[in-house]
């Protein structure tokens, strides 16, 4: 099997049992009692774990192996699928997300490193937007099939939608025991210590390696929509066209991932494309709460999704031409460190926010609406600051 098609087969299992999660996760979480102020907490506790673990895990990645990083971190992702299925309350929630961020710390920045390398050794490094735009798209297929699953499974049980989690993240880990071997780590091995040291050297010298990190941390303010946009929708739809209009949302995300695949953007104008992902995603949240009805917001909200579909593929290839082969996986994690404090931030504030404020669709509208002002705002900067090679 090729170095992409194990990629794309680990992205497809991983996704698909993320998809049965990400469409019914508040949901899941209101069954159990929670506010949406709980929500905000819960999720700030993931991003704060992930943070935390990202830059030991890639140091870990590039010194001891980035198919064993994988490896670990699916293990991680299938435990706290286990214990997220019986959760009870915002402490054993908290304890599920624990879990699930050392698990997403050990395959953010591996994985990415990973296929980069293994194209490198078979001549194929011209082809990584492209691979990373596949991915996309093949990851964009999987979370639309997996919530379907979890439309069909939710009538069951609402605890039976993390099942699917479960046993994709163990077929994961199947793929990287039996196909992941040397194609994708580094050419030159190194100590852990001496890849996080080249890693801080090469962010503070490169302006476009630091644009991007401001990128980053700017693109969590989405987190917003995706903690709240079932909630937002229901009284539209109900609990089971929750996952019909998740299908149709999703194509958006679908759809820029065959726009990044086959439209040819050289490097140079990388930097253009991701700042209009940001604005698309922005222009698309700010005016969801403006409009009435389903048809419309729907068009919105697939803006919104066209947006976070190009940003993905988009950094991942921005980043990975612009480091070497030896500490890939730790400066991965550590730009993913400094980006993952959006994901942070944004749910801490939410939390002081709407701590006692009434559990409505106005209370989402109002966030959404400061999101993406946040958004567009910071897409016109970044503009203007944008680097030029």
């Amino acid at each position: 099997m090729s170095s992409t098609h194990i990629y794309y087969l680990f992205t497809s299992l991983t996704q698909f049992g993320m998809g049965a999660i990400v469409v019914f996760y508040a949901v899941f979480l209101r069954s159990i009692g929670f506010s949406f102020s709980d929500i905000a907490l819960v999720e700030m506790f993931y991003s704060i774990v992930v943070v935390i673990a990202e830059i030991p895990t890639g140091m870990l990645a590039d010194g001891r192996s980035r198919a064993w990083s994988l490896k670990t971190g699916v293990i991680f992702q299938a435990i706290g699928a286990l214990v997220y299925m019986f959760a009870q309350d915002v402490i054993t929630a908290i304890i599920g997300e624990i879990i699930l961020a050392i698990g997403m710390s050990f395959i953010s920045g591996a994985k990415q490193a990973w296929i980069t390398d293994a194209l490198s050794r078979e001549g194929k490094s011209r082809n990584l937007r492209k691979v990373f735009a596949t991915d996309s798209i093949f990851g964009g297929i999987s979370i639309v099939t997996g919530g379907i699953i979890g439309g069909i499974l939710i009538p069951i049980h609402i605890r039976v939608v993390w099942i699917p989690l479960f046993l994709t993240h163990i077929s994961a880990w199947c793929v990287c025991m039996y196909f992941m071997n040397g194609q994708g780590e580094p050419f030159e091995r190194i100590d852990e210590w001496s890849a996080l040291r080249r890693s801080i050297v090469h962010l503070r010298k490169s302006r476009a390696l630091i644009w991007l990190a401001f990128a980053l941390i700017v693109f969590g303010t989405v987190a917003s929509f995706s903690f709240y946009w079932s909630l937002y929708f229901i009284p539209e739809i109900g609990n089971l066209g929750i996952s019909s209009l998740w299908t149709v949302i999703y194509l958006g995300s679908i759809a820029s991932g065959f726009f990044v695949r086959y439209v040819s953007i050289s490097q140079r104008k990388e930097s253009l494309y991701i700042v209009l992902s940001i604005l698309f995603a922005g222009i698309g949240l700010v005016l969801i709460p403006f409009t009435a009805g389903l048809f419309i917001p729907l068009l919105l909200v697939i803006l919104h999704e066209v947006g976070r579909g190009m940003f993905q593929p988009l950094t991942d290839s921005f980043m990975q031409h612009r480091i070497e082969s030896s500490y890939r996986a730790t400066f991965g994690s550590l730009q993913s460190f400094i980006g993952r404090t959006g994901f942070a931030i944004v749910p801490f504030i939410i939390w002081i926010s709407i701590d006692g404020k009434p559990d409505t669709q106005l209370t989402i509208g109002v966030m959404w609406i400061i999101s993406g002002a946040v958004l567009i705002v910071s897409s016109v900067v970044m503009w203007l600051f944008r680097p030029q090679n």
